[in-house]
């Protein structure tokens, strides 16, 4: 049985379209880290003064000191340091000893009903994979509270996310019903950049490439940079 097999097979005992951690969705989870630390060579060349750091996790405590708790109870006694790993991980740069995001990515594929219809099965109800991703995106605005800007993007792609979908309307409230396919980073601190790809299930998939990624997180990387740059002159 092919992988893409058994993942139906286990959606199906799952009850659904669910977005699954299969093989595919770990090449995307590298493609993005891949482009991220591209950018970051690139910014390296662009502003040599500037030192720019890659992180794989963000520990819940660095989120609560934020925004001045320090004694939290529950993450006192948590075992061991919990954590949240977006797909891109967190890229920061450092100005006078400060570190400021810049890029904090994530990847997100979600939908089989069109390999079902190409089998002659019957549609299921859309899953709620995508609906995890805010939670990241609270405790993102958390930390970015005493910023003026959001670096935290979000690429969706796969049949769920057709046009019409009520998948798309319950991720308006993370833009704070400004346009998908935008650059908000510098809109709000409370503002996600959201990027959207879907395709009804009747129709030919089209999925974001890593290019097309790449440059919209440069922007976003770049726009965010400068933005620091220009309010610490």
């Amino acid at each position: 049985m092919s992988s893409s097999a058994r993942l139906r097979k286990t959606q199906t005992r799952d009850g659904g379209g669910r977005s699954m951690f299969n093989a595919n969705a770990k090449q995307h989870e590298k493609n993005l880290q891949d482009s991220v630390l591209k950018i970051k060579s690139e910014l390296e060349l662009k502003y040599p003064e500037l030192t720019f750091i890659w992180e794989k996790r963000l520990l819940l405590k660095d989120i609560a000191e934020s925004i001045g708790v320090s004694d939290c109870k529950e993450l006192i006694e948590a075992n061991g340091d919990p954590y949240i790993t977006p797909d891109g991980g967190f890229l920061f740069v450092e100005w006078n000893g400060v570190r400021y995001p810049i890029l904090v990515s994530e990847a997100k594929k979600q939908g089989t009903n069109d390999e079902r219809y190409l089998e002659g099965k019957d549609k299921q109800s859309m899953g709620n994979g995508i609906e995890r991703a805010p939670k990241n995106a609270d405790l993102i605005v958390m930390w970015c509270e005493k910023l003026d800007y959001n670096p935290y993007v979000i690429f969706c792609c796969g049949c769920d996310f057709a046009k019409g979908s009520s998948i798309r309307l319950r991720l308006l409230g993370m833009t704070r019903f400004q346009d998908f396919n935008t650059n908000l980073c510098l809109f709000e601190e409370d503002v996600t950049s959201i990027y959207m790809k879907g395709h009804h299930y009747t129709e030919e998939p089209n999925f974001w490439t890593v290019s097309e990624i790449y440059e919209i997180m440069k922007e976003i990387a770049i726009d965010v940079t400068n933005h620091i740059i220009e309010k610490n002159d």
